[in-house]
This record gives C-alpha cells, sequence and structure tokens, in this order.
C-alpha cells in the first residue's frame, strides 16, 4: 500500500442542533398549527383554550417571526430556504491553523466601506439575490478595483429571477453561488429591481456581459464534511482576507424588531424555539474578536438596525446561523503580478508536533533524515504566499513484481476544497491524518501545488499511466510541461522545503516528492 488517509471520526461525527432539514421562510410550523386545529375541532372543550395557549406562546417564543412589533408595524421579508442535503452538496473550506505560531488574525476587520448602500427587498423573499449579488460580490468587486459600491452594485433580481421558487418566496443559497459561478452576474444599473414580480429574465446579450463578473469559486465554512457546525474561525479568516461571507440564518421576531438598534441580543426563548423559525440570507461583511460579534449587512433598508447593519453576538450566531459560504476572494491587479509565488511545506508528526527532518536528494526530491514508525501519524504543514490549489498523492516503493497505483490522498474525498486562497499556514488534512501502514520499508508523497484547480483524478491515472519505472519520474510526466522550469527547491532548517517563483511565469504548477522510510 502506502501513505494513507485516516479520518478523525469523533469530529466528524455531526452532533449539532442545526443537523434539520428544516426549510425557511417560516413554513415549518404548518404542520403542528393543523394537528392542533384538528383537536380543536374534535374536541371543543379542550381545543379551543389550547389554541389560545398555543398561539400566545408561538407569538412570543419567536415562531411568528414574520411578524413585528406594534412600534414597528412593517413586515420583512426573507425567502431563505435551508436545506442540509443541499448544504452537503458545496466543499469544505481548508482553514488556516489556529495552533500556528506563524499564524494571526487582526483582532478586528470590517469590510463596511466597500458595501452598498442597505436597500429593501420589500414584498419579495429575494434576500438571496440580496445577500450574494448585491452585497457580497458588489464588496468583493469594490475592495478589488476600487471602484465606489454603490455604482458598481449588482443586481439582486438578476440573480433571483434565475433561481428563485416559484411564487418569488425563496432560494437556496448554494444555488445562487453556483449560479455566480458558472454564470456571472449584471450590475444594477442595468438589471433594476422589481419587488412585485421576479418573472423578468434577463436577454442573451446579458447574459453573456454576465460572464465578465464570475466568482472563481466559494466554500461551505464547516468544521469537517460530516459536521455542520459553522467554523467560526474560518469565517473570520475568510473576512480578513477580504472576502465577504454569505449566511443563511433563522431568524426570530427580536431581529426583525431592530429599529435604530446596533447590537442584537437573541431572547431564551427564542434561542428553545430556534427550529421552528424562517430562515434569511445576509452578508458577514466584519468581526470583533474584543467584542466578541459579527457584522452584517442586511436587506431591509437603512431604517433597520444601524443604517441597514447590526452586530450579532458569537454566541447567538453560532445558535442561529445555519449555513455560511466563503467565496473565493479576487485578487487585486497589482498584488498579483508583483508578489511571488512562495511556498514552505514540511511533514508534520502529530505525536510529537514537530517537523520531520529531510535532505534533498536531487532539485525537488526530499527524504527523511531516518525512518519512521510504522503508525506513524502525519500532517502536511504548508505557508503560502499566494492562493493556490493542493493536492496530495502516494505510493508505495516498487517492490520486486509489486506494482501498486498510486492514491489521491488530499483531498480525501469530493466533499474537501483543495483550495488554499487564504494565505498563511496551516496545517492539513484538518479532519485526518496521513498515516504510515504495515506495508512495505518506503513510501512517497507527492505535494502538488498548482495557481490553477486541477482535477485529481486525472493526475493519479496520468501517474499510473505515465510508465517510467518510478514514483517521482510518473509525478513529473504526470504534470507534464505545466511545471515551473528551472524552479530551486530548498531545505529551510532542515525540515521544511522552500520554493519561489514569480507570479507571472507562465508555468503554474509545482510538485515537492517526498520518500518517507519506515520501520
Amino acid at each position: 500500500m502506502a501513505i494513507r488517509f485516516r479520518p478523525d471520526n469523533d469530529n466528524d461525527n455531526n452532533n449539532d442542533n442545526n443537523n434539520n432539514n428544516n426549510r425557511g421562510g417560516g413554513r415549518n410550523n404548518s404542520a403542528l398549527i393543523m394537528t392542533i386545529l384538528m383537536f380543536a375541532f374534535r374536541y371543543p372543550k379542550i381545543g379551543i383554550p389550547l389554541i389560545v395557549i398555543g398561539g400566545l406562546a408561538f407569538f412570543f417564543l419567536g415562531g411568528g417571526s414574520g411578524a413585528t412589533s406594534n412600534n414597528n408595524p412593517d413586515i420583512y421579508n426573507m425567502g431563505c430556504e435551508i436545506s442540509q442535503e443541499k448544504y452537503d452538496e458545496s466543499k469544505v473550506f481548508a482553514a488556516l491553523s489556529s495552533s500556528s505560531s506563524k499564524y494571526s488574525l487582526p483582532a478586528k476587520v470590517s469590510l463596511r466601506q466597500y458595501a452598498p448602500r442597505p436597500l429593501n427587498q420589500g414584498s419579495q423573499g429575494s434576500c438571496v439575490g440580496w445577500a450574494s449579488a448585491y452585497s457580497a460580490r458588489t464588496i468583493l468587486e469594490s475592495a478589488t478595483t476600487g471602484t465606489n459600491p454603490n455604482s458598481t452594485a449588482f443586481s439582486p433580481s438578476f440573480l433571483y429571477n434565475q433561481i428563485g421558487i416559484k411564487g418569488c418566496q425563496g432560494a437556496y443559497t448554494g444555488e445562487a453561488l453556483e449560479h455566480m459561478k458558472q454564470k456571472g452576474l449584471l450590475q444594477f444599473s442595468k438589471f433594476p429591481y422589481n419587488e412585485n414580480s421576479c418573472s423578468q429574465k434577463p436577454s442573451q446579450a446579458q447574459l453573456q456581459e454576465a460572464t465578465r463578473y464570475k466568482i472563481r469559486g466559494y466554500n461551505r465554512l464547516t468544521k469537517t464534511g460530516r459536521n455542520y457546525d459553522v467554523d467560526l474561525e474560518a469565517v473570520k479568516q475568510n473576512i480578513a482576507q477580504g472576502a465577504p461571507v454569505i449566511i443563511a440564518a433563522k431568524v426570530p421576531h427580536s431581529f426583525q424588531d431592530m429599529m435604530g438598534k446596533k447590537v442584537w441580543k437573541a431572547k431564551s426563548a427564542e434561542k428553545r424555539n430556534v427550529n421552528n423559525l424562517g430562515g434569511h440570507a445576509m452578508c458577514l461583511i466584519g468581526y470583533d474578536d474584543t467584542k466578541k460579534q459579527f457584522e452584517i449587512q442586511n436587506s431591509w433598508g437603512t431604517q433597520w438596525g444601524d443604517g441597514g447593519f447590526v452586530f450579532v453576538r458569537y454566541e447567538d450566531f453560532k445558535i442561529f446561523c445555519r449555513e455560511a459560504y466563503g467565496i473565493f476572494p479576487h485578487q487585486k491587479a497589482k498584488t498579483a503580478s508583483t508578489t511571488d509565488f512562495a511556498i514552505e511545506c514540511g511533514l508534520y508528526d502529530v505525536a510529537t508536533g514537530a517537523t520531520l527532518n529531510l535532505r534533498n536528494v536531487r532539485n525537488n526530491l526530499f527524504e527523511t533524515t531516518s525512518p519512521i514508525r510504522i503508525g506513524t501519524e502525519l500532517k502536511i504543514e504548508i505557508t503560502n504566499s499566494l492562493e493556490c490549489f493542493t493536492y496530495v498523492f502516494s505510493k508505495e516503493a516498487d517492490n520486486g513484481n509489486r506494482q501498486g497505483n498510486a492514491l489521491k490522498i488530499f483531498p480525501p474525498s469530493d466533499k474537501y476544497s483543495s483550495y488554499m486562497g487564504i494565505v498563511g499556514t496551516r496545517l492539513f488534512p484538518r479532519n485526518g491524518k496521513f498515516f504510515a501502514d504495515d506495508e512495505g520499508t518506503r513510501d512517497f508523497m507527492a505535494i502538488v501545488y498548482s495557481k490553477n484547480e486541477l482535477n485529481p483524478d486525472q493526475i493519479r491515472q496520468s501517474i499510473d499511466n505515465a510508465g517510467k519505472g518510478n514514483f517521482y519520474d510518473n509525478v513529473m510526466s504526470a504534470v507534464g510541461n505545466r511545471a515551473f522550469q528551472n524552479l530551486t527547491y530548498k531545505s529551510k532548517s532542515g525540515n521544511l522545503v522552500s520554493f519561489k517563483q514569480s507570479a507571472t511565469a507562465k508555468q503554474d504548477i509545482a510538485v515537492v516528492v517526498i520518500a518517507l522510510d519506515k520501520k
């Protein structure tokens, strides 16, 4: 066999209270209401008082979140459909390592200066379009290009009118992001918003123009593939890199009644009743670790909250937020052309907390200076200066007539993203470990870094089909002329491999191959 991936099953169990398939929009309570009404008609002496008591409880416990207090007669519309099955279709973000001494985040970040003026979605359930297109995509564009967000704002209806559920009353956030990735968006000025109708569809010319404004990709910000807890650290990492986060949250009554208020604090009864609340999409634009709060842009106009924005405590966010998506950040043109593509990487021994000592055999081939024990658990430590995609393959050294196939060991499955666009230091795989099995005495690992997304299954197949006689040559044959030319790989401090290449180089792949002896 070879170095293989082993999942952390304890961390991958989904035991969070958001493990449900409730749909948003406040329609979750209909079955319960019908049951109560049927009981009341059959047993009126008991049923009618039950309706009165139930109605009061429904209102005061937050189930009537679509209504507002007498001080706020407006009814704010929502429209975000929340589905764990849909959420599961998105790949998990590879977060930076908070345990690394090389890792640090600012205590406070806000992207509000790049946000367009908050507007009101009105009577339409189009919050997904507002959070995704109008807020998040506009912030990304303004932060990247320096343009005024109000003049470059993207149209919520261009997106929503193509993905909305029949009746203009909802949409799935994941579908919105996939549409933005595949087909792009159009500016608000070229596709105005009409709260009374979602029937207008873009013309072919508009669809063609929208392709100029695609997003590069997105990830879901959860801790693992099967644990759907929102990862607060990953959320903050995205925001710190200038990438807004789109969220789908359960929204109670008190959140609607926020006229002129800056910080929302959930009530105890609302926390207990969270699963019965409707869904609403919003855009996360900042965080403040000193106050333990996230900053959110909403789509209910400037009279709501603090001019259309609100702060939510981390403790409340963890309860009410059910989905969080990070959009791949766009690099500023100046940064992309002047920053070298630099990588430092090494093999991290989980038991000792140290990186293995390596020596250079030739060019980009390295080996451990002493054998590792069978069963040793490893992670890869990587520090990247620019965004990249990372893939790991392994193979046991050929022994006589035994010819094993190469294995793809990262990403471990289609649930996990290879994208490492948030620069810094990370240990991966986050949801598991690589381990040395008890077969053979030497294994190989190939770490492939690319400036562009690759198909890892095709690369693995190309490694097997190369027929060069050894794993190293087969890997280099598989990446072909896309590998950086004349790249110098160095051993840093005896345990890290480093290289640097101009960001403007035509090639887009770097490979580090490490041989590990086992005993």
